[in-house]
């Protein structure tokens, strides 16, 4: 049998050249040309290829049968050719399914590129939206804060209007005191001034009337006219010292309406900062269900892309598959072309046999 390192193909074409030289080809000839092999390897070859050509012509064989020479030639070429054809088959169409599955395969890696670069920008754009998110749910956190601050502000501003408003009313109800005291002193005074005046009246009417006793009783209604005035300064500086105590009070009370106003109006700001701050945590609520709408549906979408990913590896898989099939199918094709070749090498060395043995006997 012929050695690894020379095959038939390099006798033909060595031979080949050796003939379009003008020479005959033989053993010498051949390895000389391809500067390798063996006698007893290039022997068969050589053989082969002369047979091939029409020429093979040895002593022994025009003993054999020419229907037995035809017959294993025409059974060699039928082996050689159903191999051929079945590798060639075989070859065209794992050629065919090879360049349709690379061309799946290139679309394949496109879409899943594409998928990918998809994929990472929807992840990025997630990322953001997440770190949005969470500085916005920090300022909601820091309006909440601010705004308990605002609330603890305004309860405690209501606690003082409330107190203040006690001490109104209180200070109130000691004014209604303080002027029905003046009011009962006012009548008293007039009272004392009527009778005053009463009994002026009636002192002059009886020194009208009583002139003799007017020297006698001067120095009395004297004292009496005396002790009155100064029960009337007594009740004219209790008067005067209600009047101030009034005004005080007054004073007093017109302080607690600022105050009270004061305290309003801070009251007003209050609740205008708070509708504020509430307007303000609205819109945060508003803004953050958006984002996390948003969220979902990039979750969706993220979820969308993995299962087509899947799907695209499922199919490579499936293709990797079709591939080895394929690649099977070629293998069992080349073993096949190999038994044939092993059978007309088994066939040939067997009529080789049958000639040696022939050429000895004569």
């Amino acid at each position: 049998m012929a050695r690894s390192g020379v095959s038939y193909a390099d006798v033909a074409t060595a031979a080949s050249a050796i003939r379009a030289s003008g020479q005959e080809a033989t053993i010498d000839r051949v390895r000389e040309a391809l500067g390798t092999g063996s006698k007893s390897t290039l022997a068969p070859l050589l053989r082969r290829w002369k047979a091939a050509q029409g020429e093979e012509k040895g002593a022994g064989r025009e003993d054999l049968p020419d229907e037995l020479l035809t017959a294993v030639r025409h059974l060699r070429e039928l082996a050689q050719q159903s191999a051929d054809e079945q590798i060639e088959q075989a070859r065209i169409r794992f050629n065919e399914q090879e360049e349709v599955l690379r061309q799946q395969l290139v679309s394949i890696e496109g879409e899943l590129s594409a998928l990918q670069n998809s994929h990472e920008t929807l992840t990025h754009a997630h990322a953001e939206l997440q770190g949005h998110h969470q500085q916005l749910m920090e300022k909601n956190q820091q309006f909440q804060a601010s705004a308990a601050a605002q609330r603890a502000e305004l309860a405690e501003v209501r606690q003082r209007l409330s107190e203040r408003q006690a001490d109104y009313g209180e200070l109130k109800t000691q004014l209604g005191h303080v002027r029905s005291q003046a009011e009962h002193y006012q009548q008293a005074v007039a009272e004392e001034r009527r009778l005053e005046r009463e009994q002026v009246q009636q002192l002059r009417s009886e020194w009208q009337l009583t002139r003799d006793d007017w020297g006698r009783r001067m120095a009395a209604d004297a004292a009496a006219l005396l002790k009155s005035e100064k029960a009337y300064d007594t009740l004219l500086e209790n008067h005067r010292r209600l009047e101030l105590e009034k005004s005080t009070q007054q004073g007093e009370l017109e302080r607690n309406q600022w105050e009270r106003q004061s305290l309003q109006e801070e009251l007003a700001v209050t609740n205008d900062e708070l509708a504020a701050l509430r307007s303000e945590r609205a819109a945060a609520a508003v803004t953050t269900a958006k984002l996390l709408t948003a969220r979902e549906h990039l979750e969706h979408s993220v979820d969308m892309l993995t299962s087509r990913i899947d799907a695209l590896e499922l199919r490579a898989a499936k293709a990797d598959d079709l591939a080895d099939r394929l690649r099977s199918e070629h293998a069992l094709a080349l073993q096949a072309k190999i038994a044939a070749e092993a059978e007309v090498r088994e066939l040939r060395s067997r009529l080789d046999e049958r000639n040696d043995i022939r050429q000895r006997d004569r």
